[in-house]
């Protein structure tokens, strides 16, 4: 059994665990207008962009990296030294390296080992003392669900001690103009507003959490947080944007995930959901979820998309993380004992994780 034992995060919200807790429990949205530089002349000009105070202050100009180091910092707090060297690093990001690209374009010549989204792992794995294995994964915004999978994979080989599974997303033109040539996002999105469900609103983060084995984490004294229990990843095969409207893909990952943990669906007390906004994949959800946890199922659902934005492919790790902080008892006084978090992706991509208190 893989346990979750450290978390990170940076958002619209802010820096930090507390923010993200914060902004959850006052159910405070943290959308709002984006800058002209980055949407100057694009229909959509509101999203989840995070504060500049929330911003590591090294290195200068590179936003991904000054994203991803406090959230990153934040996840291994707990982690002495030598684990660190024994620890890998899984990250998957949709197009966290474009705005990298996006600047080597506008005034080359540019360093290319820096535009290849792995450089970002390898200079996170530098900073904090990681030795352990690297991975990065570029599979849209389920990029992060992969990640996953092989940080589990190299725990369960004896590769690493620990492995610290992230997703990191950073807005740009590039990404905005993409999401308008596609008319998937909002056009009625607004502060104050209610959350729309006419398509998603973009935001940007990193969110890391550190797994170990559950034996290892008792040996050393670390407390768990959650209980990663079950998880699969499903592709409908079906087209390069669309999925399929019949969900049938989610439906097999969500049966697989719960068939992992011997758990039946009505012992699932929380659903989480990304891109539910969107009415194709609200469609998806309907069509997997009702069979199999009945008609009243978005009774037990919810989505922190309305707070702070569809965050590409850190959506799965964001998940990850805040399915954790439901399971501990840190968003309420009656925690669920269990929870699935669900990811959908470009290209029919389907992926269920399903997490567990520790006492469960």
């Amino acid at each position: 059994m893989i346990a979750v034992t450290g978390l990170g995060v940076v958002s619209a919200a802010g820096a930090g665990v507390a923010a993200h807790l914060a902004a959850a429990r006052e159910d405070r949205s943290c959308l709002g207008p984006l800058e002209e530089a980055l949407c100057a002349g694009l229909p959509v000009r509101f999203g989840g962009r995070v504060p500049d105070a929330a911003l590591s202050p090294a290195p200068p100009g590179d936003r991904a990296l000054r994203m991803a180091l406090p959230a990153l910092r934040e996840c291994l707090a707990n982690a002495p030294p030598a684990l660190r060297r024994a620890t890998g690093l899984c990250v998957g990001t949709g197009l966290g390296s474009m705005e990298r690209t996006e600047e080597a374009l506008s005034a080359p010549p540019a360093d290319s080992r820096r535009l290849h989204p792995h450089a970002i792992t390898r200079e996170l794995a530098e900073a904090t003392g990681l030795g352990g294995p690297l991975g990065t994964y570029t599979v849209t915004c389920a990029s992060a669900l992969f990640a996953l999978d092989q940080a589990c994979a190299e725990i369960a080989r004896g590769r690493a001690q620990a492995m610290v599974c992230g997703g990191l997303e950073t807005l740009s033109r590039t990404i905005l103009g993409g999401f308008c040539a596609l008319d998937a996002l909002s056009r009625s999105a607004k502060p104050s507003a209610p959350a729309p469900r006419d398509g998603i609103v973009l935001g940007e983060g990193a969110s890391f959490v550190h797994l170990e084995a559950l034996s290892h984490a008792q040996r050393r004294g670390a407390r768990p947080l959650a209980l990663l229990a079950g998880r699969d990843l499903r592709c409908d095969g079906r087209h390069m944007t669309t999925p399929d409207p019949e969900g049938r893909g989610m439906a097999l990952a969500a049966r697989a995930a719960l068939a992992e943990a011997g758990r039946t669906p009505t012992q699932v007390e929380a659903i989480t959901l990304t891109a539910d906004a969107s009415p194709a994949y609200a469609a998806v959800y309907e069509h997997a979820l009702s069979p199999l946890f009945g008609a009243a199922w978005r009774e037990r659902a919810s989505s922190w998309e309305p707070r702070l934005g569809h965050v590409l492919g850190a959506s799965g790790a964001l998940g990850l993380l805040h399915g954790a902080l439901l399971v501990d008892g840190s968003l309420g006084p009656a925690p669920p004992r269990s929870v699935l978090a669900l990811t959908v992706g470009f290209g029919g991509l389907n992926g269920a994780i399903l997490l567990e208190g520790v006492a469960a």
